[in-house]
């Protein structure tokens, strides 16, 4: 097993930990991203299940990565599929109208 596949697992844990403990709190990962929040409450629990799938799939990648003992690509892989689960989170919220973007 390699180190940067445990990494994932390990990063995956704190992750849904984290969203655990700041599920009162807005956290978008775009920086350039304004945003106002219009229904805050849904959004803020939108954010916590996007939270927790995300963190069970890097959990399970990291997993899958770490038996087969795959290659950096898939590392990069699932780095990739967190950005784009967050994106759809703010795709999604913005459809249900929770958010808005100025």
């Amino acid at each position: 097993m390699g180190k940067f596949n445990v990494v994932i697992c390990i990063l995956g844990v704190i992750y849904l930990v984290y969203s655990f403990l700041s599920r009162n709190k807005v956290t978008i990962y775009n920086i350039s991203c304004k945003m106002v929040v219009l229904n805050e409450e849904k959004f803020l629990n939108l954010q916590l299940y996007f939270s927790i799938v995300n963190s069970i799939l890097m959990i399970i990648i990291g997993l899958i990565i770490a038996l087969v003992n795959l290659g950096l690509t898939y590392i990069i892989a699932s780095v990739l599929l967190f950005h784009t689960i967050n994106y759809l989170l703010r795709s999604v919220a913005k459809s249900k109208k929770y958010i808005s973007f100025n």
